[in-house]
């Protein structure tokens, strides 16, 4: 039979001198009394936290751990704000080789990713209307806001694995870029996005050019949260 940790102090006690066994035996008890009521402690408190965790302690147990799931998140905000990273303003320009109806599908499945909570975006082209080039170069802008339990490098390898089929080189910032951005600039780009500031020399031609293109392909002004920020 396999001994126990009792068994083999009270085995070495009967093999000390004898006016040496009582007490060599009452050391160790004692020790193997403390050791084993802080072991059931620590069971205790393992047990009581998965219970914790599983809704099984009352309503305020699970009061408290409303909170404390309310808490967690307002941390990662205020550290979200302190280091300007709540935001990621994407660029996506596709290979000529693809088809617009195969990227703007894509880019709808980029949208729903678990690793963003809201989403603002826009497909735009580089053509003119004085050009008779409408269509030429089209390209999507899209504004994240993140899920803070995603951090942002992790957000863009997410979206650098989806377009691998879509872009020359995802690690080529003319053809995919990506910025990590606090709420002040994405504010300017959620504006951006809307067409609040496209104003200036030869803005208000391509606007105009993205306008038609857009109603010509069917296409909305925008896609996703207007009121993401």
């Amino acid at each position: 039979m396999p001994k126990t940790l009792l068994s083999l102090i009270l085995e070495q006690s009967q093999q000390e001198k004898e006016k040496e066994q009582l007490p060599f035996f009452n050391k160790y008890n004692q020790l193997h009394m403390e050791e084993s009521e802080e072991l059931i402690r620590i069971k205790f408190k393992k047990i009581l936290s998965q219970e914790y965790q599983l809704e099984r302690m009352g309503l305020f147990a699970a009061k408290l751990q409303k909170l404390e799931s309310q808490n967690a998140l307002l941390l990662k905000q205020k550290t979200a704000i302190k280091k300007n990273n709540s935001h990621l303003f994407i660029t996506i320009n596709p290979k000529p080789s693809v088809k617009l109806e195969e990227f703007t599908k894509v880019c709808q499945k980029i949208s729903k990713k678990t690793c963003f909570t809201k989403v603002l975006y826009v497909f735009e082209q580089r053509g003119t209307i004085e050009g008779c080039d409408i269509g030429k170069g089209f390209h999507c802008h899209l504004l994240f806001e993140r899920n803070l339990n995603y951090k942002p490098t992790k957000c863009i390898t997410n979206i650098k694995s989806s377009l691998k089929k879509f872009i020359g080189n995802v690690n080529n910032q003319h053809q995919l870029n990506c910025q990590i951005i606090g709420r002040e600039f994405a504010i300017d780009k959620k504006n951006y996005i809307l067409g609040k500031n496209k104003k200036g020399e030869g803005k208000d031609a391509k606007q105009d050019a993205d306008i038609k293109w857009r109603n010509d392909e069917g296409m909305q002004p925008f896609y996703g949260c207007e009121n993401i920020i």
